[in-house]
C-alpha cells in the first residue's frame, strides 16, 4: 500500500487526467474481467491434502490448474486481443487522439493477465503451505518494483504503453521468481502434461464457482468504468478511480489477514467448534478495523485528498473516498464468510450474492448518474452491495450451527461507541489545528489509540482471542 500512496500522484501529475484515466480504463477492463482466480484452488487442495496425508495428490492437482488457468486465459485474452479495436471505440469510446495507444495497452495488457494467471499459481502454493512468510516477499517485491519502475518511467518522460510493458515484465519475473520459491519448499511440485482427470474434474469443478462469482463482480466494475467514461470522459475516471483505489485497498488489507486463515478454515472443516471461535475472533478482527477506516474517511478524507493531490481532487473525489469506503467496508466483512463457502465448496452462494449485487447495481448507476454524476454511480454501488448481509447470516446458519445474534449485538455495540469516541477525537484535532500533514498524522493515530484503548477497557476481545492473535503475530514474525 505504502509505495503506491507514494508514487499514484506522481504517476497522475505525470500523465495528466486523460492519460491517466486510460491507464486505469485498461488496466482495469482486463485485469479485473480475466483475472479468474482459479490458482486458489491449488492453495485449496496442496492444503486439505496435506492435512489428510494425501500429499501424492498434490502434483496433479497443481498441474492441472496450471492447464485450466492457461486455456481459459488464453481464450479470454485472445479474445480482447482480437476485438480490441472495436473495445476502444465503439466500448469504452476512448478519444480518437487516445485510440492507438489504448489497443497496444490493451495487447500488452492481455499478455500480462495471461502470464499473471500462471505464475500466481505458485504464489497460491506457498499459502496452501501456509509459507506466508515468502508470499509477503513476493508481494511487496512486486509492489516495489513496479512502483520504483513507473517513477523512473513517469520522470524519464515515458507514458501508458511504457508502464503497460513494466507490467508484464515484473509479472514474468515473479511467476518464476515463485515458481522457484515453492519447488524448494514443496519438491513434490512435478508439472505433468498429462494430469489425472480425478485431479483435473476437482480443479474445474471449485474454479467454476470461483470464475462465475469474478465474472459477475468483473462485469460491474467494466460496466462501471465503461459508463463513467461513456458519459463523463476518461478525465472523469482518473477522479472516480483514486478514491477507488483507497477504498479497494481495505478490501485487499482485510483479505490478506483472511488469507492466511484460509488453509487453517479448511483444516477444521471437521471441528465446527473451533471453526466457530476462528470465525468470531476474524470478524472481530476485521469488523474493527473496517469501521475505523470508514470513520477516519469521513473525517480526514477531505484533507488527505488536498495535502496528499491538490484541491481539485479534494473537491472532486472526497465524497466518492466515503462511499467507496464503506462500499468495500461491506465487502470486507463478507471475507471470511466467502472463505468458509469456498472451504465447504459452496462456492455458488457467493457467485449468487454477486449476481444480485451486479444485478441491483448496474440499472441504479444509470439512474442515479443523471442526477448525480459518478457520486451517483458509486451510491449505486453501495446499495447493490447489502445483498452480502444476508449471505453471512446463511453461512452462519448452515456452516456454523445457527446465526450469531448475540456475538453481532454484543461486537455492534462495542464497536459502535469506541468509533463515536475516535471520531469526536479526530474531528476535534482536525477542526482545531491547520490543514497540514503534521495535523493529520497526528489525528489519525490520535483517532487510533482513543479506539482501540475504549475496545481493550470494553473487554472487545476476550483473552483466547488475544493469545490467538498474539500467537498468529509471534508466528508470522519467526517466519520472516
Amino acid at each position: 500500500m505504502l509505495p503506491t500512496i507514494v508514487v499514484t500522484p506522481i504517476v497522475v501529475k505525470g500523465l495528466g487526467n486523460e492519460s491517466y484515466g486510460l491507464y486505469v480504463v485498461i488496466v482495469g477492463f482486463v485485469s479485473y474481467f480475466f483475472t479468474f482466480g482459479i490458482g486458489k484452488a491449488a492453495a485449496k487442495y496442496v492444503a486439505e491434502y496435506r492435512s489428510t496425508g494425501e500429499s501424492d495428490k498434490i502434483p496433479d492437482i497443481i498441474s492441472s490448474t496450471i492447464l485450466v488457468s492457461f486455456l481459459l486465459g488464453f481464450a479470454g485474452t485472445a479474445l480482447v486481443a482480437i476485438f480490441a479495436r472495436i473495445i476502444v471505440t465503439n466500448v469504452l469510446l476512448v478519444a480518437p487522439t487516445l485510440q492507438d495507444i489504448a489497443v497496444i495497452a490493451l495487447y500488452l495488457a492481455c499478455l500480462n493477465i495471461l502470464i499473471s494467471m500462471v505464475g500466481s499459481i505458485f504464489q497460491f502454493v506457498l499459502q496452501g503451505i501456509q509459507r506466508f512468510d515468502r508470499f509477503l516477499l513476493l508481494t511487496n517485491l512486486t509492489s516495489l518494483l513496479l512502483s520504483v519502475g513507473s517513477v523512473v518511467l513517469i520522470l524519464s518522460g515515458y507514458g501508458v504503453i511504457s508502464l503497460m510493458v513494466l507490467t508484464v515484465a515484473v509479472a514474468a519475473a515473479m511467476g518464476f521468481l515463485s515458481y522457484g520459491m515453492a519447488k524448494i519448499l514443496l519438491p513434490k511440485i512435478k508439472l505433468k502434461l498429462r494430469v489425472n482427470r480425478e485431479a483435473l474434474g476437482a480443479v474445474w469443478r471449485y474454479a467454476a464457482s470461483i470464475m462465475a462469482h469474478q465474472i459477475f463482480g468483473n462485469l460491474l466494475l467494466l460496466f462501471e468504468r465503461g459508463w463513467i467514461v461513456r458519459k463523463f470522459g476518461t478525465g472523469a475516471l482518473t477522479f472516480y478511480a483514486v478514491p477507488m483505489m483507497l477504498g479497494m485497498y481495505i478490501h485487499l488489507f482485510t483479505s490478506s489477514l483472511v488469507l492466511a486463515l484460509f488453509p487453517t478454515i479448511n483444516e477444521l472443516l471437521t471441528q465446527k467448534d473451533k471453526l466457530v471461535k476462528l470465525y468470531q475472533t476474524a470478524t472481530k478482527l476485521i469488523l474493527s478495523l473496517v469501521v475505523f477506516a470508514a470513520l477516519s474517511a469521513v473525517v480526514c478524507g477531505r484533507l488527505f485528498f488536498e495535502l496528499w493531490l491538490n484541491d481539485e481532487f479534494a473537491r472532486l473525489s472526497y465524497w466518492l473516498l466515503v462511499i467507496h469506503v464503506f462500499t468495500f467496508a461491506v465487502v470486507s466483512m463478507n471475507t471470511i464468510v466467502w472463505q468458509i463457502a469456498d472451504s465447504y465448496r459452496k462456492a455458488w452462494i457467493n457467485t449468487l450474492a454477486t449476481f444480485f449485487w451486479m444485478l441491483i447495481a448496474i440499472p441504479l448507476m444509470i439512474i442515479l448518474s443523471n442526477q448525480w454524476l459518478s457520486e451517483g454511480v458509486a451510491f449505486a454501488r453501495l446499495i447493490g452491495v447489502f445483498v452480502f448481509v444476508p449471505l453471512i447470516l446463511y453461512v452462519e446458519k448452515n456452516f456454523l450451527g445457527g446465526i450469531l445474534w448475540k456475538f453481532w449485538i454484543t461486537s455492534s455495540t462495542k464497536i459502535a461507541f469506541s468509533g463515536l469516541l475516535a471520531f469526536l477525537a479526530e474531528g476535534m484535532i482536525i477542526s482545531q489545528f491547520r490543514a497540514s500533514w503534521s495535523t493529520f498524522l497526528i489525528a489519525i493515530p490520535a483517532g487510533f489509540v482513543v479506539y482501540c484503548g475504549t475496545l481493550f477497557i470494553s473487554g472487545f476481545m476476550e483473552p483466547d482471542e488475544e493469545r490467538f492473535i498474539k500467537n498468529t503475530v509471534r508466528s508470522i514474525a519467526a517466519n520472516v
